[in-house]
């Protein structure tokens, strides 16, 4: 820039300085000229009306003095405006009848323009340079016509070539002075205006990339001082609004992330405007899409349920809504929302969309297992009492006469009670264990003599099949728990054991306790369970077979309760089992 300036200043002086010097020296030549014209010209006449007063004899004598008289007479050595005047007779043939100087030819003149134009038009001018001395002359003639005789005066412009050289010099000598001017002047420009506007430049990128603390200093009080106010003030402003709306748009996607429904806003060409952390949880985006803004719908979202409902948004220009299933390989149950977003001042132009989309998987799972329970414990309670009141009817119709029948019927009518009584108990038990955050009535307890103290309960049942129960429970583990949770949990897991075990089977119960966490392990060699079954196997009334659970009177909630026991304590279970080889599960509860 500072180059730039000092190239522009330096040619603009110089085209000045050229153009003026130029201007000067043509100006200058023309005045001489003028002024010497006008001189030979009063000179012409003042010769011609001297030539008027004298007589025809007189005339007729030797013109060569006579034109070195008048060449003395209007010479002037002193003045170079005036330098040596040369004067010419000639006839009006073209002879020369007398002259001041030799310089000047005797040739005929008649082919000189100012003779034949002093002739034939009463006035004669001519500018020419003499091939004998190389110098430029200018000619005056006039005619005088009594005597048919031309006076010619002649004078060297050499003075304004010499004029002409000084001007040059002149010229040359103000150039040089006017690109020292010029270089002065650009480094004083450069330092008054460049140098602040480049700061002003500086500090206008330092803003533009974010750091709003920049301000300028010129020190300068002119127009750059006031231009220097104004602009601090308005980056004062500026990092104001900034910083308050840095603030607001934090406060605003702080409160949509914190928020549990998915939010999603689109332009109008589809393009992703903002996206909070929930809809990214709830499509399961990787890290480096979750910073998508700018990309496209379908290169993020490829459900085309959700694309569907989006495109008839844009389509129709009006809310949607609708419950679509996402993702694999677990399916989630969502319910979408979508609003256009319209122009204030123009409701039929649709500028983008947002989109809520809202997780219902839990209430969606949460309905149909609630569907499910009441579905089978409907059918759980009505197997027994179907069968209660059906051998009731049997005894009315005649049976209770018959005291054989009547008591094996009794039999039958007390072992469906019992069944009835023991899914009821189930019930209640796994209904207060969910209601329930905390354990109640807890206390320390050895784990090895709770464990004991059902141990009888069990082997008693463990009898008709001729399974063994060995116990390794180390002695040492005292827990803070309610005996009666830990009591059912032994005996839910044992009792499967021993209701899916083979005849003269064996179990085995351990416990012991490693890094702050007591693992307990109940393993038995039994029938084992398919693995197309593991998923299931610990939900409510699940049962691998069916048949088998009922005949054996197991209610399918052992297992559920044994779970929502070790959530209870915040422990974990986990199974492990293969067709024939029997089946191990593992709890681990922390201290």
């Amino acid at each position: 820039m500072k180059k730039r300036i000092f190239l522009y200043s330096a040619a603009f002086m110089t085209v000045a300085v050229i153009l003026g010097g130029l201007f000067v020296s043509k100006v200058s030549s023309n005045v001489y000229q003028n002024k010497v014209e006008s001189f030979l010209l009063s000179s012409a006449n003042m010769i011609v009306y001297q030539m008027e007063l004298q007589s025809q004899n007189e005339l007729m004598q030797d013109f060569d003095p006579l034109a070195v008289k008048y060449s003395k007479l209007l010479s002037n050595k002193q003045d170079k405006v005036n330098p040596d005047v040369h004067v010419t007779f000639t006839d009006y043939n073209g002879d020369v009848l007398g002259r001041s100087s030799s310089l000047f030819s005797i040739e005929n003149q008649i082919t000189k323009k100012e003779i034949s134009d002093a002739i034939f038009r009463k006035y004669g001018r001519s500018i020419r340079i003499d091939k004998r001395s190389g110098v430029r002359y200018l000619h005056i003639a006039l005619p005088h016509e009594p005597s048919e005789t031309v006076v010619r005066i002649s004078v060297s412009l050499a003075y304004i070539t010499t004029l002409n050289r000084s001007l040059f010099l002149y010229t040359f000598i103000a150039i040089i002075i006017g690109l020292l001017l010029a270089f002065l002047a650009s480094r004083k420009f450069n330092s008054t205006v460049i140098l602040p506007i480049k700061r002003l430049i500086q500090v206008s990128t330092d803003i533009a990339e974010g750091d709003y603390s920049k301000r300028v200093t010129l020190g300068a009080s002119d127009e750059l001082g006031k231009l220097e106010k104004a602009f601090n003030q308005m980056a004062e402003e500026t990092d104001h609004k900034v910083h308050a709306l840095t603030e607001k748009n934090t406060r605003v996607i702080s409160t949509l992330n914190s928020i549990d429904h998915g939010i999603l806003a689109l332009d109008k060409d589809k393009k992703i405007l903002f996206i909070n952390l929930a809809m990214a949880r709830i499509c399961e985006l990787k890290d480096s899409e979750r910073e998508c803004v700018g990309c496209s719908l379908m290169e993020v979202f490829r459900n085309v349920p959700l694309s569907n409902i989006i495109h008839e948004t844009y389509r129709d220009n009006s809310p949607k809504s609708q419950d679509i299933q996402f993702g694999l390989p677990e399916t989630l149950y969502l319910k979408v929302s979508t609003n256009p977003i319209n122009t204030p001042h123009d409701k039929n132009k649709i500028n983008g969309v947002i989109v809520t989309i809202q997780d219902v998987t839990t209430v969606t799972k949460l309905e149909k297992m609630r569907t499910q329970f009441v579905s089978n414990v409907t059918h759980e309670l009505k197997t027994p009492l179907t069968s209660i009141r059906g051998f009731i009817e049997t005894l009315r119709a005649g049976a209770i006469n018959d005291a054989e029948v009547a008591e094996q019927f009794l039999d039958i009518i007390d072992i469906e009670a019992d069944r009835l009584s023991i899914l009821i108990n189930d019930i209640l038990q796994l209904s207060e264990i969910e209601s329930i955050k905390d354990d109640v009535q807890m206390d320390y307890y050895a784990l090895r003599e709770l464990f004991l103290d059902v141990l009888p309960v069990l082997e008693k049942a463990a009898e008709p099949k001729n399974v063994q129960i060995h116990e390794q429970i180390d002695d040492t583990i005292i827990m803070k728990v309610n005996p009666g949770r830990i009591k059912q949990l032994f005996m839910n897991l044992v009792d499967n054991a021993i209701k899916y075990n083979k005849d003269s089977g064996e179990i085995w119960v351990r416990a012991y306790q490693t890094e702050g966490v007591v693992v307990l392990k109940v393993k038995d060699n039994g029938i084992g369970i398919p693995k197309e079954h593991h998923v299931r196997i610990f939900e409510r009334f699940y049962r691998v077979d069916k048949g088998r659970s009922r005949e054996m009177g197991g209610t399918g909630l052992g297992l559920s309760i044994i779970k929502h026991i070790v959530n209870l304590y915040n422990g974990s279970i986990k199974m492990t089992s293969n067709p024939g080889e029997g089946t191990e599960f593992v709890i681990r509860l922390p201290l």
